[in-house]
């Protein structure tokens, strides 16, 4: 497995930046909206959002959703399928819910975390944000605020690394299987 840093600290902080300015332009005017992170890869990403929403003077939830039984491929791991909490302490029902993950590959993750979202209420608008996205959908579905489209070959995938997650940097990088 090989690696290649796409972007390093100063980038990730800009392309967040721009991922925090479109979910903040989406939820213009939602007196009380909630954000909810894809866990693993948008929790660290969920709470760097959170805190500059907040800090533009919105009042937003926080929570935290594990999809890992609703993906379609959850059989594959059966019957120890790896999970952790689902964190939605806060009602959800007719609220503008941003759904927030770190990379946008097949849209799997995507639909596994709106069902499970859905699970805890009917919001008024779903809306999904990313860090990046690549080109590889498998599913119709498209995030509404996704900064950066990276062209990547399949096989290969994007990872976002934070030091929320222990990681020494910021960074994005591409891993490439030696396959």
């Amino acid at each position: 497995m090989t690696t290649q840093r796409l972007r390093g600290p100063a980038e990730v902080r800009a392309l967040v930046g721009e991922l925090c300015d479109g979910i903040h332009r989406a939820l213009a005017g939602a007196p009380d909206a909630a954000l909810v992170g894809v866990r693993r890869g948008g929790i660290a990403l969920a709470g760097r959002v959170a805190a500059d929403l907040q800090a533009r003077g919105m009042r937003i939830d926080r929570g935290a959703v594990d999809i890992a039984l609703y993906r379609d491929d959850a059989h594959l791991a059966l019957p120890r399928p790896e999970s952790g909490p689902t964190e939605i302490e806060f009602p959800l029902d007719g609220r503008q819910v941003v759904i927030l993950d770190d990379v946008f590959w097949t849209g799997r993750t995507a639909r596994a975390a709106m069902d499970a979202v859905l699970d805890f209420g009917r919001p008024q608008r779903l809306w999904l944000a990313v860090l990046a996205q690549s080109p590889h959908r498998e599913l119709p579905i498209v995030p509404d605020v996704a900064p950066l489209v990276v062209e990547a070959a399949r096989g290969e995938r994007l990872e976002l690394r934070l030091v929320e997650d222990g990681h020494p940097d910021d960074e994005l990088v591409l891993v490439r299987s030696l396959r």
